[in-house]
C-alpha cells in the first residue's frame, strides 16, 4: 500500500492530471482542453511554481474511468511531493480527489465541460451500449469530483450556477475563464471590404451544430456572404463535402498557433451549438470566446452559454435563436450592418479581451487560487 501524504509538502510544485497516456500524442480534437491546461501550468510557473505533469491513463486500452479512479493509489508517490493537485475535466478530478482523499494535498476541479449533460447528448445523438457507459461513468465521476475536490475553477456562470445546485461550497468556487495571447489575435480594424466573411473555428462533432451552420448559409442569397469553417477531420467528410457544395471555405483542424492567422480577414466569427445544448450541454465555456474578442471583431452566437448573456451586455454582436432561421438572420445582420458599427463592436471587444481575458490576468487570478490553496 502507498503511504499517504498526512504531512503537508513544503515545495514550491503543483501537480497536473490530465487525459490521455504519457507519451502518446495528444488527440487533437481536444486541442482546446490541452490548451488551457499547459497555458495555465506556464503562467503558474512563470510566478515560481515547478510542475509534475501526469496522464490519467497509464494503459492506453483503459477506457473505464471507474476503474482508473478506484486504480489511482499511484497518484499519492508520484504527486507526494506537490502542494495541490490540477485536474483538467471530472474524470481526472474524481480520480485526483479519490487518491488524496487521506491527504492534506487539495485538489483543483477545472470544469470545461461538465460531463454529465455532455454525455446524455451524445448517448440521445448516437444510442449505444458503449455511450450509455459513458453517460453513467460520467454520473459517478462527477459526483465524486464535486464531493471531494477542495475548488472547483469555473469558466462561464452557468457552470458555477449548476455546481451551486449541485451543492458545492460556493465559498470554494474560484473563476479562471478562458485566456487569449492578446498579441497574436491583434488584427486591426474590421476591414472595409465586401462581401462579409464570418468564420466558424471549432470542432464539427454532431452536438456541436456545425451542419446548421451548412443550412443557414446555403439558405442565404448567392454572394451576399462568405463563410469559413475551421476544424473539420476525416470523421466528417459528410458534412464537409455537403458544405463544400453550399459553397463554404472549408478548412482542417489547425495548430492553435495558426488560429488568428486563419481568422484575421474575417467580418465576424460565430458560436453554434446543437439544438438540445441550451438543455443538457449550456455549461459548456465556448474556447474561441475570448479569441473571437481579442480579434476585435463582432461576435454572431445561438442563445447558448453564457455568451448570449454577455454579448449584448457588452454591445459585442447579435445573439439569435437555436435554429437555421436564426443563424440566416444573424448572417444577414452581419451583411447588412454598416462598417462604422462593425467596427465598433470590435473595438468594444478588444477592449474587453485586453482587460478580462489576457493570459497575464487569467494567470494571475490561477497563481492566487494555488496560494489560496495550500495555505488552507
Amino acid at each position: 500500500m502507498p503511504l499517504v501524504n498526512k504531512e503537508k509538502p513544503q515545495s514550491r510544485q503543483v501537480a497536473y492530471l490530465l487525459h490521455g497516456t504519457e507519451g502518446e500524442q495528444r488527440e487533437p480534437a481536444n486541442v482546446g482542453y490541452f490548451h488551457r491546461a499547459d497555458r495555465l501550468r506556464e503562467e503558474a510557473e512563470a510566478r515560481g511554481w515547478k510542475s509534475v505533469v501526469k496522464y490519467d491513463r497509464r494503459d492506453p486500452a483503459d477506457r473505464s474511468a471507474i476503474r482508473r479512479m478506484l486504480r489511482s493509489s499511484w497518484l499519492l508517490e508520484a504527486f507526494k511531493d506537490c502542494r495541490c493537485v490540477y485536474t483538467a475535466g471530472a474524470t481526472t478530478a474524481a480520480m485526483a480527489a479519490w487518491a488524496m482523499r487521506n491527504s492534506h494535498t487539495p485538489v483543483l476541479y477545472d470544469i470545461h465541460t461538465p460531463p454529465v449533460g455532455e454525455k446524455w447528448l451524445q448517448f440521445r445523438l448516437a444510442k449505444s451500449l458503449r455511450n450509455f457507459v459513458v453517460y453513467l461513468e460520467a454520473c459517478l465521476t462527477e459526483s465524486v469530483a464535486i464531493k471531494r475536490s477542495d475548488y472547483i475553477l469555473w469558466s462561464s456562470l452557468v457552470q458555477r450556477e449548476y455546481y451551486m445546485r449541485r451543492g458545492f461550497r460556493h465559498d470554494r468556487l474560484r473563476e479562471v475563464r478562458h485566456g487569449v495571447d492578446i498579441g497574436r489575435f491583434n488584427s486591426g480594424p474590421v476591414p472595409n471590404s465586401r462581401p462579409r466573411l464570418l468564420v466558424y473555428a471549432g470542432t464539427m462533432v454532431p452536438y456541436q451544430g456545425a451542419d446548421k451552420l451548412v443550412e443557414a448559409f446555403a439558405a442565404m442569397p448567392k454572394g451576399d456572404l462568405r463563410l469559413r469553417m475551421i476544424g473539420f477531420t476525416d470523421k466528417e467528410k459528410g458534412l464537409r463535402d455537403m458544405a463544400d457544395r453550399a459553397g463554404i471555405e472549408t478548412m482542417p483542424q489547425i495548430p492553435q498557433s495558426d488560429v488568428a492567422d486563419a481568422m484575421k480577414d474575417a467580418h465576424g466569427t460565430t458560436i453554434i451549438a446543437h439544438r438540445d445544448n441550451k438543455k443538457y450541454k449550456n455549461g459548456a465555456a465556448p474556447t474561441k470566446w475570448p479569441e473571437s474578442l481579442a480579434l476585435g471583431r463582432p461576435i454572431l452566437s445561438m442563445d447558448v452559454y453564457d455568451t448570449a448573456l454577455m454579448i449584448p451586455q457588452l454591445k459585442v454582436g447579435w445573439v439569435v435563436e437555436n435554429s437555421v432561421e436564426g443563424l440566416v438572420f444573424g448572417m444577414s445582420s452581419l451583411r447588412d450592418c454598416s462598417i462604422e458599427e462593425l467596427q465598433a463592436m470590435g473595438q468594444r471587444a478588444r477592449e474587453e479581451a485586453s482587460r478580462n481575458y489576457a493570459w497575464p490576468v487569467i494567470g494571475d487570478k490561477f497563481s492566487n487560487i494555488i496560494e489560496e490553496a495550500v495555505r488552507k
